[in-house]
């Protein structure tokens, strides 16, 4: 069977700077995304694409001669055409579904990152999020709040980095992310999953190395990253929004050792003043912080767009079953 999967993913922006350290923006954007050939309806027949529609609102500001830097944003995001188990109980049992869902994720953002002194810098962020299902053949899913999403979500991770003397090449980072309790599904049985704080802590050395050295490399860098310090016991999820669990990993320690063999790429750090970019002293220091573990990004819900959200939006990440949608990891 065949399927027509081609569509416009329309994105519109808009950014007004009343005075010079702050910035006021607002975007909307629609995506889709292609269902999937193991998906079918009971005649056989590929769902329609799943559809998206964002709104966000926000203002970004730059501090104290830019070492500083904030971004306050609301978001508002949909995702339709959403497959749920089939009415049919003896269709359900063999996996078929119907396409009838809706689920709707909106909330608060607060991401900061500082330069504290050089080579110390610090990144925090808080949401809030507010997940549901706003449509579904079973009316009863229809107000639940959706699996695994928290409502509040605190991230702050660190890192230092020595600048000058014996010391120099070496750094440290550490961090800790919060969560609040969460539903561990939105069918029958519903347990709430505990909130929990993990602390997590890295060691890092980095070295240029003399031309002509005999490994042909042009640096040498060496992480021993530790997730989970305190070695907690904690429910990081349950399984396809049902009340199985899978409890968080215990300490956990990884060392790596990288060099550098081509020109190191340099990343553009836009911001206010100095001709709209950080200095390169600036870029690479926040660059280091940002690189250094668990930081990560999460994709957004867009469908084929390819865009990455912030580390804290949660809401829309992977597919559940019945349609319900949770934050992935």
């Amino acid at each position: 069977h065949a399927s027509d999967n081609h569509a416009v993913s329309p994105r519109l922006g808009l950014v007004y700077q009343p005075i010079e350290p702050i910035s006021l923006y607002t975007s909307w954007t629609k995506g889709f995304q292609p269902s999937s050939p193991s998906s079918f309806n009971p005649n056989g027949n590929l769902f329609k694409p799943e559809r998206s529609t964002q709104y966000e609102v926000g203002m970004k500001t730059f501090l104290f001669d830019n070492r500083v830097s904030a971004t306050l944003a609301w978001f508002h995001l949909t995702r339709e055409n959403l497959l749920t188990p089939n009415p049919d109980p003896a269709l359900a049992l063999q996996g078929f579904s119907v396409q009838t869902g809706e689920q709707r994720s909106q909330g608060v953002e607060l991401d900061v990152t500082a330069q504290i002194t050089p080579g110390w810098n610090i990144i925090t962020g808080y949401a809030y999020t507010d997940a549901e299902v706003t449509k579904d053949n079973d009316l009863s899913l229809v107000a639940k709040r959706l699996a695994n999403v928290p409502y509040n979500k605190f991230t702050l991770w660190s890192t230092y980095h020595f600048q000058e003397g014996p010391l120099q090449g070496f750094g440290f980072g550490g961090g800790l992310f919060a969560y609040s309790s969460r539903n561990s599904t939105i069918f029958e049985g519903q347990v709430d999953m505990p909130g929990y704080i993990r602390a997590d802590a890295a060691l890092y050395y980095n070295r240029d190395l003399q031309k002509g050295n005999w490994l042909g490399a042009k640096g040498v860098n060496v992480a021993l990253n530790i997730r989970n310090l305190l070695d907690q016991r904690y429910v990081a999820t349950s399984y396809n929004g049902s009340s199985q669990f899978f409890f968080g990993e215990p300490r956990t320690v990884l060392a790596t050792v990288g060099l550098r063999c081509c020109p190191v790429v340099r990343l553009t750090c836009h911001r206010q003043g100095n001709n709209g970019r950080f200095s390169e002293k600036e870029c690479y220091a926040l660059s280091r912080a940002y690189s250094s573990p668990p930081v990560r990004l999460r994709r957004r819900p867009m469908g084929s767009s390819g865009e990455y959200r912030r580390p804290n939006r949660t809401g829309l990440g992977t597919l559940q079953g019945g349609g319900a949608l949770g934050a992935g990891t």
